[in-house]
């Protein structure tokens, strides 16, 4: 339709000038002048009318996967809207997925990417996966308090929960291990949580330069 338009607004243009020069050749030189000025108003009117039609059909395009990934490389660049998410202590690796899709679908986020994931269930203090997410109108503590909402619906998994969209439905043991997370820290570009577990199996080991983490493949999260 947008098409069409356009094809008219061009027929117009033409009809509009060959009707411009008829009339030259048969007016005398005060007449041409309104003429002049008029087909100006009426170009310009065009223009705008072209302008105002690129721009709703630009609005009218839903977001798509593609999309998403162009507003998350923007936010790379710009970096005023990028933030890191952190989970520390997250021994199971679908547990992760489910807590990825948490943070997808909580407003305020218009992109998301996890970048690394580190697993030693026999260790949490080691367990640690990283995002880096693009905000949308909405501040990093507002986030914070909206993706721990979001997960105590799930983990209790009542009525509310149906309003977190998830790809899968969390077993027993998952959901029981999603109630274990809590808000750990939160600075000007970054939210953290961590997945509480025995006092043995906590530790305040530095993971970011750490040689022996393990690398693991990016399914559910990209």
């Amino acid at each position: 339709m947008l098409d069409q338009s356009f094809l008219s607004v061009i027929f117009a243009c033409g009809a509009i000038e060959i009707e411009r020069k008829n009339i030259m050749e048969n007016t005398s030189s005060m007449d041409t002048k309104r003429i002049v000025a008029i087909a100006g108003y009426v170009a310009l009117i065009i223009f705008l009318l072209i302008l105002d039609l690129k721009f709703a059909h630009a609005t009218s395009t839903p977001l798509n996967k593609s999309s998403r990934a162009g507003i998350l490389e923007t936010g790379f660049q710009e970096g005023e809207n990028l933030i890191t998410i952190v989970l520390v202590g997250a021994t199971d690796y679908e547990v992760a997925e489910i807590f990825n899709e948490i943070i997808e679908n909580t407003p305020g986020v218009a992109a998301a990417k996890r970048y690394r994931f580190s697993l030693f269930p026999a260790e949490p203090a080691k367990c640690r996966v990283e995002w880096q997410v693009v905000l949308e109108k909405t501040s990093l503590f507002d986030l914070e308090s909206r993706i721990y909402r979001n997960l105590q619906k799930v983990s209790k998994n009542d009525e509310d929960a149906k309003t977190v969209k998830l790809m899968v439905n969390p077993t027993p043991e998952q959901l029981r291990l999603l109630a274990r997370i809590h808000p750990l820290q939160a600075a000007s570009k970054e939210i953290g949580f961590q997945m509480l577990h025995s006092q043995k199996n906590r530790g305040n080991r530095n993971l970011q330069n750490d040689t022996c983490i393990t690398r693991w493949p990016d399914r559910g999260f990209e």
